[in-house]
């Protein structure tokens, strides 16, 4: 192990196992092969049934390399895209709808997807991926935790509950029953609205991030501001001065398949009060999991204005727009024929988030339940009509 470090470093110094194209774009990517060679070898201890093919992953001469969104990776070398989903890579492990991961290694965050492919390894004898190119199109807390796990495999196993916490949070608007993915989730935010650009995020933040993982309830320059005011929004809601009610489709229990609407979240904000978000919506409502009988599947959002009217915005919870395993799978809206029904005072235009549905243009006179009431019977009656009629 010890001559294979040294070979490795050898290597490293004269650039031979890294494409040329990574040379120029991430600096930090070599760091880490050191990192990697002269930390993780040195904790592996004495040899045990195993250690060994846990030292092959820990020297492993993994490098990455960003490729814009929309672009194509283009390399002889073996390839695994994580979180974005790029094409021309030779292994997808990635969320994105759409993708090709392989099924042994399907979850619901990209972060996770990445921790079983390296769990797997542990005990595969396949030595290809192991200078593999890691890509991703993007920066976010969840794709720069995938690419900071492919390169440094032991280590994220000591932290995999913080990590996929953090990427909920980032992904999927949820803050869970630890206050620290949510701390680290708005720490790499604002580190990376700091960079120029995601490119530059990623050789910033990439050797930042086990510290972070560490330390950040020390770091609350990076998360406590925001955190705060998180709380306060979270107090008005328990309080009732932000008024939360489900609104339960009593006609969802009839059907199981795919095209049941299920219930509401309905959150009323008196004039003047703040927006609550979806992290404060996630532990508003229960986030609906797919062995769950009966979900939240909506959200409606109702903001009272001056003259008693209320502008409404209509969404899906936060993790709709993935592939889920463990989440449950929510009901497609179909937009075009809500939007006909409704009527010329909603709008899809200038919609937040991925999960949006629609939102008025703007105030109307109508009470928030009522409102509630008619996008559910309005979407029960947009169904197949065998699903009608299973009813």
């Amino acid at each position: 192990l010890v001559l294979a470090a040294f070979a490795l470093l050898c290597c490293e110094g004269s650039g031979a196992f890294m494409a040329p194209p990574m040379a120029q774009r991430l600096r930090t990517s070599s760091v880490y092969v050191k990192q990697l060679v002269r930390g993780e070898l040195s904790r592996s201890g004495p040899s045990t049934p195993g250690s060994s093919r846990r030292a092959a992953i820990a020297c492993s001469a993994r490098t990455f390399q960003f490729v814009p969104y929309g672009q194509t990776f283009e390399s002889d070398k073996p390839s695994i895209c994580v979180d974005g989903l790029v094409p021309g890579t030779s292994l997808q492990l990635t969320h994105w709808s759409g993708n090709e991961t392989p099924k042994e290694y399907k979850a619901d965050l990209s972060t996770e997807i990445v921790l079983k492919w390296i769990h797997a390894q542990e005990g595969s004898k396949e030595s290809k991926w192991e200078d593999a190119i890691v890509v991703n199109n993007h920066f976010d807390t969840d794709g720069v935790l995938s690419v900071w796990s492919m390169l440094n495999p032991v280590t994220a196993m000591k932290y995999e509950p913080r990590m996929i916490q953090a990427a909920a949070a980032g992904d999927f608007d949820e803050w869970g029953l630890s206050d620290r993915g949510l701390q680290l989730e708005l720490a790499f935010s604002k580190l990376a609205a700091q960079c120029n650009g995601d490119e530059d995020a990623y050789e910033k933040i990439l050797p930042m991030v086990e510290d972070l993982l560490v330390n950040v309830d020390a770091r609350e320059d990076l998360w406590k501001d925001e955190f705060e005011e998180m709380f306060k929004i979270f107090d008005m809601v328990c309080d009732d001065k932000i008024q939360a009610t489900r609104i339960f489709d009593e006609r969802s229990k009839y059907t199981k398949n795919a095209g049941k609407i299920g219930d509401i979240g309905l959150v009323v904000h008196p004039q003047g009060s703040p927006k609550i978000n979806g992290l404060v919506l996630s532990r508003t409502f229960p986030i609906g999991l797919a062995t769950d009988g009966q979900v939240i599947a909506r959200y409606l959002l109702a903001y009272e204005q001056s003259d008693g009217s209320f502008h409404y915005e209509y969404e899906r919870p936060h993790h709709a727009w993935a592939e889920t395993l463990k989440r449950a799978t929510l009901s497609t809206p179909n937009t075009p024929l809500i939007l006909e029904n409704l009527g010329s005072e909603w709008t899809t235009s200038g919609l937040n988030g991925m999960t949006a549905i629609c939102k008025t243009k703007t105030p109307i006179k109508k009470n928030p339940t009522e409102v509630a009431v008619e996008l559910l019977d309005l979407e029960r009656s947009l169904l197949p009509v065998f699903i009608q009629r299973a009813e």
